[in-house]
């Protein structure tokens, strides 16, 4: 209705005279919310014209849609999900890296990061082994000089949260390093992903 009194979609000053309303924060732009509204078949597909990569027909179903948003066939880009309704978390920066799209949180964010660049080749480890208790968090095989590593895994590296001891491992891998003079080498995954 919006579109078709306008000739044109509603701007975000023009949204509430629509009903139009919802969180900036889950759907930045209007496009996006009915991108999403008919991929999951809430809404029938309008003409709206080019709505982002995925190219979209009058006769495609919303579960057609859905499926070719999804699939993963390399060289075809991965939708960014949408930040969660229900959440407490407050920040979502990019990451650019497919399958994790958003900055982690806490040192699990930072596991499944790392495990991604080390799949993707960006580090240049294979990881042997998590461990989830006490002590150092990952054995890693490093493929250029073939050797073994033990690695920490922190989300912040600072002097008050370091709870080991530095002869113990070989790397550091965080997502920011706040002790910029540490005894060790370290990967600062905000730094590589920015690069």
């Amino acid at each position: 209705r919006a579109e078709r009194e306008l000739g044109r979609l509603p701007r975000t000053s023009e949204r509430k005279k629509f009903g139009l309303n919802f969180r900036k924060s889950r759907w930045p732009t209007l496009e996006s919310f009915i991108k999403t509204a008919i991929s999951k078949g809430v809404v029938e597909l309008p003409d709206l014209g080019n709505l982002g990569k995925v190219e979209l027909s009058p006769s495609d179903s919303a579960k057609e849609i859905q499926e070719r948003e999804h699939k993963t066939i390399a060289g075809l880009p991965r939708p960014i999900p949408p930040i969660p309704e229900q959440t407490r978390r407050k920040n979502w920066k990019r990451t650019g890296i497919v399958g994790f799209p958003y900055a982690p949180q806490d040192e699990s964010g930072v596991i499944a990061l790392f495990s991604i660049l080390c799949t993707q080749g960006v580090i240049p480890w294979q990881i042997i082994e998590l461990n989830s208790g006490k002590g150092i968090d990952a054995t890693c095989y490093d493929e250029k000089r073939q050797c073994e590593l033990k690695v920490e895994l922190k989300h912040l590296l600072t002097r008050s949260n370091w709870n080991h001891s530095v002869d113990d491992l070989d790397w550091v891998v965080c997502w920011e390093n706040r002790w910029k003079d540490f005894p060790k080498p370290v990967y600062e995954l905000k730094s590589l992903v920015r690069r």
